[in-house]
């Protein structure tokens, strides 16, 4: 096989390639596309549902935050009220667990 032959052909295999690759990237594009533009096609009520659910679950959020506050402040006043316990030495050559 002469060179100049191997040439045209491999140049025509990659220009081939070349061109199934392009039409199935522009197919794949589009496809993209498409499918963005059902997902961005949503009724105003499914938004209005959605909100709603957002802000339920916020208010049930923010109530149990407040629970736990008050969970904290009560905890930190009876801290202080509490007693250390003193732990019995076994040995008394030993020492003091900290």
């Amino acid at each position: 096989m002469d060179p100049g032959e191997l040439i045209a052909l491999l140049g025509l295999l990659l220009g081939g390639v070349t061109l199934v690759g392009g039409l199935f990237g522009a197919w794949a594009l589009g496809r993209m596309q498409a499918e963005r533009k059902a997902l961005d096609a949503h009724d105003e009520d499914d938004w209005d549902a959605r909100l709603t659910r957002i802000e339920r679950m916020i208010e049930a959020m923010a109530l149990d935050m407040e629970r736990m506050s008050e969970a904290q402040r009560y905890v930190a006043r009876r801290l202080p009220n509490v007693e250390p316990r003193v732990e019995k030495q076994a040995n008394p050559g030993s020492l003091p667990r900290v």
